[in-house]
Formats: C-alpha cells, structure tokens, sequence
C-alpha cells in the first residue's frame, strides 16, 4: 500500500533503494490515501528519512543529514549509505 503515496521520481527512487536494502519500510502520510496525499517520512528501525522541495534528510537520534536531492540521482548509492550512517 505505500507505493500509493509515491507521487515524484525522487520518492519512488528513494523508496526502491530503501526497499533493496531493508524489508520493512513505513511511510508517513499527511493524511488518507488520495491523490492529494503527500509523504511525509519514510521510517526504517530508528531511522526517520524526511523528503522536502530540495533535500532528503535522515534522523537517527540527534544526528540529523541532509542531502540534496540532485545528489541523490546522481550517486544514489552513496547518499543512502551518508542518510543511513549511524
């Protein structure tokens, strides 16, 4: 059901080098599923990724990373493993 919410190109990548690596992935909505609703956070473990406009950023505790989202399609590779360093 999460792949529903997947509205941009950059969500569905994200989402697809998410799911390669970890089974059990969770989304945050802003509300029902619609064509109106918009993805607030994925959430692996204790890992929150947020997507904004421009940036993708991961909270793990107090430690906050940001990566643009240009970055991101290009090495999308590296800027999982900077999202997902603990």
């Amino acid at each position: 059901m999460a792949q529903l919410c997947i509205k941009t190109k950059d969500e569905f990548r994200l989402f697809m080098e998410l799911n390669r690596r970890y089974s059990e992935i969770s989304i945050d909505t802003d509300n029902g599923i619609d064509d109106e609703s918009k993805i607030k956070a994925f959430n692996i473990d204790d890992v929150k990724i947020i997507v904004d406009d421009e940036n993708i950023m991961s909270i793990i505790g107090e430690t906050v990373v940001k990566v643009s989202k240009e970055e991101f399609l290009k090495r999308p590779v590296k800027c999982i493993k900077a999202l997902l360093r603990r």
